[in-house]
């Protein structure tokens, strides 16, 4: 199946380009690439200014990528949206709109009326007349000004969605190979905040998703406070600590302590509400940047933690040779282009 569209996701801090294949179970890399969002751009989404700022570093990327294609798919982070899995039993799709709006006024910490509401259908279950549905909303000014700044860019926007839905699509052909007997969870580690996907291991759909605000930037800052050194100097030490491992793996270790405690409060909860046991953590996006991390996370939770498996569905090319080691990084982009 060959992709009409390129990819395209913004988060607070990187903008990531993905151009793929996807054909008979293998994804096909043709074109990856990052660079820096446009800063603040996600709390100035509205400014014609920080549009207009924003939709050059993505034309400039996009030219120095070579890409053809004029139509984009987006991917915004989960922190800048709201979304839950909640079940409902099979209704009329009048029925189900009108109970999806009154759910969502439940967990939306906003007006409905200024959000754009979007559903999936993650699994149905007709014996027990059950939909397991995803509801994420996103606020209308966030979404608008998005797509006004992929306009400027000089491409036309085809569909917008998070990165829980991305990346769940995703999961259903990564984990196709993988034998675990018990059920799993994503760690999604993005720039502000990190969301956890739990992951129904028969089916391959997420069914339990939550966030909690500790993500790389606190990581980063974590480290820039207790070695004293400035960003760039963090970022590389994180990603290659060299002889400072020690040093580092000591200055990240309350953000690390942090958020391996969240993670596992949030496979309790979900342990505890549908007796379902978890084993397995595996990691994607700004993990990437840290080199210990899946070792790190290992040591302070319960849990087996690695890198979400990508290299197995990911057909071996210049592309994926440059940027195997920060894959996980473009998780979401690359499933983007799948739709």
């Amino acid at each position: 199946m060959s992709s009409l569209c390129f990819a395209i996701e913004i988060d607070e801090h990187t903008t990531r380009i993905a151009d793929a294949r996807y054909d008979e179970g293998i994804v096909f890399l043709q074109s990856l690439g990052s660079t820096d969002t446009a800063t603040a751009f996600f709390s100035a989404t509205e400014s014609e200014a920080m549009q207009q700022k924003q939709a050059q570093i993505i034309h400039g990327l996009a030219t120095d990528l070579k890409i053809n294609s004029r139509q984009a798919n987006v991917i915004i982070p989960d922190a800048v949206a709201y979304a839950q899995i909640v079940e409902m039993p099979i209704l009329s799709e009048a029925d189900l709109i009108s109970a999806i709006k009154y759910q969502a006024d439940e967990f939306i910490p906003m007006k409905v009326e200024d959000t754009y509401l979007d559903l999936e259908i993650l699994k149905q279950d007709t014996k027990n007349n059950k939909l397991s549905i995803l509801i994420v909303a996103a606020p209308k000014k966030t979404v608008d000004g998005i797509y006004k700044t992929i306009e400027l860019a000089g491409f036309e926007p085809n569909r917008l969605e998070t990165e829980v839905s991305s990346v769940g699509r995703l999961l259903s052909e990564v984990m196709k190979s993988r034998d675990l007997t018990e059920g799993y969870c994503v760690l999604n580690l993005g720039y502000s905040g990190s969301s956890i996907y739990v992951v129904d291991n028969a089916s391959k759909a997420i069914v339990f998703n939550r966030s909690c605000k500790i993500g790389f930037n606190m990581i980063q800052r974590e480290i820039m406070t207790n070695l004293n050194i400035s960003e760039p100097a963090a970022l590389e030490l994180l990603l290659k600590p060299g002889q400072k491992r020690a040093a580092v793996v000591g200055a990240i270790i309350t953000s690390m302590r942090e958020l391996a405690s969240e993670v596992s409060r949030i496979v309790d909860v979900y342990n505890h509400k549908y007796n379902l046991p978890v084993s397995h953590i595996f990691t994607i996006n700004y993990t990437s940047y840290i080199a210990d991390f899946s070792r790190i996370l290992s040591e302070l939770s319960k849990y087996h933690v690695e890198p979400l498996p990508l290299k197995t569905i990911y057909a071996p090319n210049p592309v994926m040779k440059v940027f195997s080691s920060e894959i996980t990084g473009f998780a979401a982009a690359v499933s983007a282009t799948f739709l």
